[in-house]
């Protein structure tokens, strides 16, 4: 809470430099954005990292960014890193450092730091309206009302719709060439619809997975933190079996929502694909929105065809240890299994193989 409230004190003052230094930033106006969705461990930060080489069309935000969304406080960090760096980057070497140890628990599951492309998260958590507080606070039944914002209010979703569209704004305020900005979350489901009230004309990357896999593997992810903050309430079985009930919800309210969008807000890309080759699920999400590809972004994606060829994962999981059974799963989510073709219980022999870290 002590670190909370010192982001939270931080993001105050530069706001208040915002207001005197860069008075019209808040009103930028913000090309519509690319997001990224689906539950965890379905390749959104696979594809979402791809697709962030594309600097010559995309600006994407940083866990800084997320963390510190103000104006003044980029451009502050920007002059020290430049600083830093004619004296040698020691500063950086400690942040990098710091970063290693802070971020060691999702080692080999999610590359996390600072200056990452990063999902918008850390924005949710200001004003604590994101089921990420249950990683810090895994009281699941008692923080129940975190799920779905979207049933909040109306004047709470106004000011959030606000919120977003003021931080956003003071992003596309950074970027002199007004790229489009590239979104990434796991956790949208359940404000989706407030996001999309935000920005009516957002285009959404839907990435699905066999929830025989994505569940488990999503609710070992997340309940990672409670290990090393609070090992007595790391192996609670109610908050696990709460992270698993989340994550099938979440999937079937993607399904509900996107299905909603008209076919030129909207491409659906299957996990298989994209691991099988990056390259050619990349091209064909640029065919549907008709965007080109530079020469150099298609070697990259060259390149990362290269690396996915060699690459194995070390994560493990299972279903049992979210206190759910197959047949389960397949009777929360009859309609998103059967739809995507995904083989039910009675045909599965053992667990997929993780093929993306």
């Amino acid at each position: 809470m002590g670190y909370y409230l010192f982001v939270i004190t931080q993001n105050w003052l530069f706001d208040a430099l915002d207001a005197l230094l860069f008075p019209k930033a808040a009103a930028t106006p913000t090309p519509a954005p690319v997001i990224v969705v689906a539950v965890p461990r379905s390749g959104t930060t696979f594809l979402h990292g791809l697709m962030a080489q594309d600097r010559a069309r995309f600006r994407f935000l940083t866990m800084f960014d997320s963390m510190f969304p103000a104006v003044s406080s980029r451009k502050i960090y920007d002059a020290f890193a430049a600083l830093d760096r004619l004296i040698g980057s020691p500063v950086a070497r400690l942040i990098g450092a710091i970063e290693r140890t802070a971020f060691a628990g999702w080692d080999g599951i999610h590359a996390t730091g600072l200056m990452r492309p990063e999902e918008d998260e850390c924005l949710w958590c200001f004003p604590m309206l994101t089921p990420a507080m249950w990683l810090a606070f895994p009281f699941t039944e008692e923080l129940r009302h975190l799920r779905y914002i979207d049933l909040m209010p109306a004047r709470v979703r106004a000011t959030l719709i606000a919120f977003l569209r003021r931080y956003m704004s003071k992003q596309a305020s950074l970027d002199p060439q007004r790229r489009t900005l590239l979104l990434k979350n796991v956790l949208l489901a359940g404000r989706i619809e407030t996001v999309d009230e935000a920005f009516p004309d957002a285009r959404f990357i839907y990435l699905v997975r066999d929830p025989h896999e994505t569940v488990a593997s999503g609710v070992s992810m997340f309940s990672r933190p409670w290990r090393l903050h609070s090992p007595d309430l790391a192996y609670n079985p109610a908050a696990t079996r709460a992270w698993a009930d989340l994550l099938m919800d979440y999937s079937n309210t993607y399904e509900a929502f996107i299905a909603r969008l008209p076919a030129e807000r909207r491409f659906v890309l299957d996990y298989q694909q994209l691991v099988a080759k990056p390259s050619a699920a990349v091209e064909a999400i640029y065919a549907h929105f008709g965007w080109e590809m530079t020469p150099d972004f298609a070697e990259a994606l060259s390149a990362a065809d290269r690396r996915q060829a060699r690459f194995a994962s070390s994560h493990d999981y299972s279903l049992a240890a979210c206190g759910l059974t197959p047949d389960e799963v397949d009777e929360r989510m009859a309609g998103f299994v059967a739809r995507h073709g995904f083989a039910p219980a009675a045909q599965r022999t053992a667990p997929a193989e993780e093929r993306i870290g």
